[in-house]
């Protein structure tokens, strides 16, 4: 299988999509944040994480917040005041950019919404796939904020890895 993926940059931008101004913002200033990669869905840590990933890998990510909710870190909206249907719901902006050898291979992921559970909004870690195993795969993603509109999809770098912008072997 070709190795091609071994060194990658993943960038995440997580925020509440409707305020892109303070996404930016946010996303410099969350002290104690943390992000680890593995190619096993994470649980309820961070172990196994890994930094170095083949073509024949799955790769999931985590994001633990030190002492802060997702809400907190990122203004979620509070439970009836998101433009979800359900009014509890929401969405973060999620970016993902591939790097090979230094150098960015492709555009950012086309369905940048990542659907996340009211529920979910008093939790410290996020965790969320990145290029999952189709029947392990949990994430949503979406191409509006609210989730109308737009077509689904599970894991944003399936639709960067390919072969037109990975054809060699190595690594």
């Amino acid at each position: 299988m070709k190795k091609i993926i071994p060194c990658f940059l993943v960038i995440l931008l997580l925020s509440f999509a409707a305020r892109s101004q303070e996404q930016e913002e946010a996303r410099k200033t969350i002290a104690g944040a943390k992000m680890y990669f593995s190619d096993q869905p994470f649980a309820a840590s961070n172990a196994g994480s890994k930094n170095s990933f083949t073509s024949s890998d799955f790769i999931y990510g985590r994001l633990e917040l030190d002492n802060k909710t997702l809400a907190e870190a990122f203004g979620l909206p509070k439970d009836g005041e998101s433009n979800m249907s359900n009014g509890s719901d929401c969405s973060l902006y999620f970016e993902v950019t591939v790097f090979k050898d230094g150098e960015q291979r492709g555009r950012e992921n086309m369905w940048p919404f990542l659907y996340v559970w009211g529920k979910e909004k008093t939790n410290t870690t996020l965790n969320f796939d990145i290029l999952p195993k189709p029947a392990k795969a949990k994430s949503m993603n979406f191409g509006t904020e609210n989730f109308t509109s737009s077509g689904i999809a599970s894991g944003p770098l399936y639709e960067i890895i390919t072969k037109e912008r990975f054809p060699e072997n190595g690594a």
